[in-house]
């Protein structure tokens, strides 16, 4: 299993607590957009970007393509997402068809402070022809409903 490292200082907003009164906790943390250093592709190191107000930029793999797409821990933290859950990829309309949206399932692995996008990744990249070099970009409108803007490599 893939992991990746990002910085503390990338994230942008807490899991929702409860606090001792029942109120939920959703403060925010403020900084500025992080981008890491750009290794040339390969399955041994991941490129991606995180920014506010809440995004996430991949360049795109053929263990991505294959298998599924790692998410790091800091991210999924900052858009509150602090379980296994259910997420709508929603892309744009274009000429062969309206807004599509496809439902992947987010897995939470705590233990190595990451995640992961898997059971139903696959059908969105080939549904969208998504190939090696692609860079998508996944705005987050809301936890679990991210908007996926595919940039076409060559």
């Amino acid at each position: 299993m893939e992991k990746e490292d990002v910085p503390s200082s990338s994230r942008k907003r807490k899991c929702k607590d409860k606090k001792p009164n029942g109120e939920e906790n959703s403060e925010r943390l403020k900084s500025p957009t992080t981008s890491l250093n750009k290794a040339p592709s390969s399955m041994n190191s991941p490129v991606y970007e995180i920014g506010p107000p809440s995004w996430l930029k991949r360049e795109i793999n053929a263990y991505i393509l294959s298998a599924q797409l790692n998410v790091p821990g800091n991210f999924c933290k900052a858009i509150g997402l602090c379980r296994t859950s259910e997420i709508v990829l929603r892309t744009t309309a274009d000429e062969d068809h309206g807004p599509r949206t496809w439902q992947v399932r987010f897995l939470l692995y705590k233990y190595c402070n990451s995640g992961m996008l898997t059971r139903g990744w696959k059908r969105f990249c080939a549904d969208n022809r998504t190939k090696e070099g692609d860079i998508c970009t996944f705005n987050i409108i809301k936890t679990t409903l991210w908007h996926v803007e595919i940039m076409r490599h060559g």
